[in-house]
């Protein structure tokens, strides 16, 4: 089998990072699970409740002279069967990074009985020409040359989602694995003709390398925090070039540190809520329309009124009544 390792290392985007995240916890813990991610959410920007679902998030962009609120990830929180699932998207584990979050997430997560059932180990390679190395993954995919890990992958086990970019050029995703059954698949797509279909600005000749680990192959929060290793573990096989100073990976890795959880204070979170809820905006809006001057009058005893029915959520804690804790 040969090896086609197309990717250079020195071609790398930055590092590798982590894209999706699901965890897992008993679904006895929703109820603390959401109480201890609530002022994280808050902190993220613009978002609104989805009931039943989570938290939407959005981004503020200008479209047509208008101000727009385009949605721009989402956080997961939905019960299936026994256990409760937290899933991150990329969109948000990246809002997390961008506000040096991302540790606190994970933190808050691991103070919860846990298991991470998903979680995708990503890289960003700048290319000469996206479509000429899809083209290229596509072939070696085809002749049944590529591998994730000690077994071959099947040609039938790959599949394509190919069409025309901007320059008439084939190009697309190149899909490894069967993700139905498999505990390790990936995918090689044109990142920079994603960005430009979905109306975003020229990212520039970018393919991404995306490596989807399943609970099985034992991935852990360490390598959500930091997921080079597993990164290489699996894509360095055959589609990239490994790095002189990679050791390999150990799947159930512990003995990481996390980052501390911070408790934000009322005002903090209240300051926050206001700033970046979408519902809180709409109502805004609607009270301006409705009451003109008069808006912030009405519109704040709506609000109180609405909220004394909550107070005893915010109160302090008494003494002797501990938040949940990340473990020693």
């Amino acid at each position: 089998m040969g090896i086609l390792r197309c990717f250079s290392d020195g071609s790398m985007l930055g590092v590798p990072f982590t894209d999706y995240l699901n965890v897992t916890t008993p679904v006895d813990n929703a109820d603390a699970v959401r109480s201890a991610l609530v002022p994280l959410v808050e902190s993220l920007g613009a978002f609104e409740e989805v009931e039943g679902e989570g938290f939407r998030f959005f981004d503020p962009r200008i479209v047509s002279g208008k101000v727009q609120l385009v949605p721009d990830g989402m956080l997961k929180m939905k019960p299936r069967g026994k256990v409760l699932v937290v899933s991150a998207s990329g969109a948000v584990l990246r809002r997390l990074r961008e506000r040096g979050l991302f540790s606190e997430y994970l933190a808050v997560l691991s103070s919860f009985p846990h298991r991470v059932s998903m979680l995708h180990a990503t890289a960003d390679y700048h290319v000469a020409s996206p479509p000429a190395v899809i083209a290229q993954v596509k072939e070696a995919a085809s002749a049944g040359e590529l591998s994730l890990t000690r077994k071959r992958l099947l040609p039938s086990h790959c599949t394509y989602l190919l069409g025309a970019d901007c320059d008439g050029l084939e190009t697309g995703t190149v899909y490894l694995g069967n993700k139905a059954n498999a505990d390790v698949w990936g995918k090689v797509y044109d990142k920079r003709h994603e960005r430009l279909s979905r109306g975003y600005p020229e990212p520039g000749s970018i393919v991404r390398v995306e490596i989807a680990v399943q609970s099985d192959a034992g991935a852990t929060l360490r390598d959500a925090m930091s997921p080079r290793d597993v990164f290489y573990h699996f894509a360095g096989r055959s589609l990239v070039e490994v790095p002189a100073d990679f050791s390999g990976w150990s799947p159930h890795g512990e003995g990481y540190v996390l980052g501390e959880r911070r408790e934000r204070t009322l005002f903090e979170r209240m300051d926050s809520l206001i700033d970046c809820s979408v519902d809180i905006a709409k109502v805004g809006a609607m009270a301006i329309v409705l009451y003109g001057d008069m808006a912030a009058q009405v519109i704040g005893r709506k609000v109180v009124q609405r909220g004394a029915s909550m107070v005893a959520n915010y109160q302090p804690k008494p003494s002797g009544v501990d938040v949940v804790s990340s473990p020693a």
